[in-house]
């Protein structure tokens, strides 16, 4: 896994398969502070937070999983745009890609000028909002009922441990706790290498919001900080 420095704009980038090596040094600023490179899906699928990217480069031919089965993986845990790479001839790939969730097909030879062009204007329209519809809602946290009401207002109720952990992102103004914040919500000042009982409660919580409300929980993690609820939260 590599990564090449770019102009910080938003998020990274990640660009799994080795026909995809080729995005790391010619990626658009538009991708953010980092296009990471992942050799195969299993080197995607095994680091640290696969799901956190702002931008997905997925080669349809490569080891492990076949590239329209990782775009679906990432479907299901991430709304980041995904651009799938598929040959010219490979109509089967190009039309698997597409309905497993990718917002664009290129070709792995796409030269540079229309290469950046393509991720520029993927990114630039996923960043917009449809026309004439109004703005997602937030996230509310109910304090009468503990539950957290979703963005299209499905109430989820939530055990002790998950309002807690809700209650300590809302609290820090941007969304983002540390991991010694969270686990003193959890357990006080004796909190002291609770980084796994931490990590298995928000894995529970996570599953719990999408089983709830059909989408992808927005709790990530933040590399050298803890984790972020990236998504409005208010308490009522």
């Amino acid at each position: 896994m590599s990564s090449a420095s770019l102009s910080p704009l938003s998020a990274p980038l990640a660009a799994a398969g080795r026909r995809a090596a080729w995005i790391a040094p010619r990626a658009p600023r538009q991708a953010g502070d980092a296009v990471v490179h992942f050799a195969d899906s299993d080197d995607f699928l095994l680091g640290e937070a696969p799901y956190d990217f702002g931008l997905y480069v997925i080669a349809a031919t490569q080891l492990g999983v076949a590239g329209p089965d990782l775009v679906r993986l990432v479907r299901r845990r991430s709304a980041a745009p995904i651009a799938a790479l598929v040959a010219s001839a490979d109509a089967p790939a190009f039309l698997e890609s597409l309905a497993q969730g990718a917002d664009l097909v290129l070709p792995p030879d796409l030269p540079d000028t229309q290469l950046e062009a393509a991720l520029a204007a993927l990114l630039r329209r996923c960043a917009m909002a449809p026309e004439g519809r109004p703005a997602p809602l937030g996230w509310t946290l109910e304090n009468l009922s503990q539950s957290l009401r979703g963005p299209l207002g499905e109430l989820i109720a939530l055990s002790e441990a998950e309002w807690r952990l809700m209650c300590c992102f809302a609290t820090t103004g941007d969304g983002r706790a540390t991991r010694q914040q969270l686990c003193e919500s959890l357990w006080g000042d004796d909190a002291d290498e609770r980084d796994n009982a931490l990590h298995a409660t928000l894995y529970r919580l996570r599953k719990h919001i999408e089983q709830a409300t059909h989408q992808a929980a927005p709790i990530r993690s933040v590399a050298r900080v803890g984790y972020e609820f990236r998504a409005p939260l208010l308490r009522a």
